[in-house]
């Protein structure tokens, strides 16, 4: 009898940590995503910025006049789109597939 009710709490400890260990890797994958969701938005908002003081630039240009400044700093804004948009089109990646629970 009383070694029946260690085998079961010794079945039961293993569940539990099956189980403690399932949560601790869903909590590593899911830290993992948000580190990379962390550093896409940091490159979003610089690549922002990066298009935001070309418009500035380009409008400075415009008030100036000189055509190949006005040339340039559309060149830059152009090319500042087009990173973003790169970017944004870029796929997150792709989630692993959660493993099947334990059963308890």
């Amino acid at each position: 009898m009383i070694l029946r009710r260690r085998v079961d709490t010794l079945e039961r400890l293993q569940r539990i940590f099956q189980q403690q260990l399932a949560i601790d890797q869903a909590l590593d994958r899911t830290r993992q995503r948000l580190r990379e969701r962390a550093r896409t938005l940091q490159e979003r908002a610089w690549l922002l910025d990066q298009r935001e003081a070309a418009l500035d630039a380009l409008d400075q240009a415009h008030e100036s006049g000189d055509p190949e400044q006005i040339r340039c700093c559309q060149q830059r804004l152009d090319q500042a789109r087009q990173a973003y948009r790169e970017l944004v089109a870029t796929p997150p990646p792709q989630r692993a597939h959660r493993p099947s629970s334990p059963t308890a």
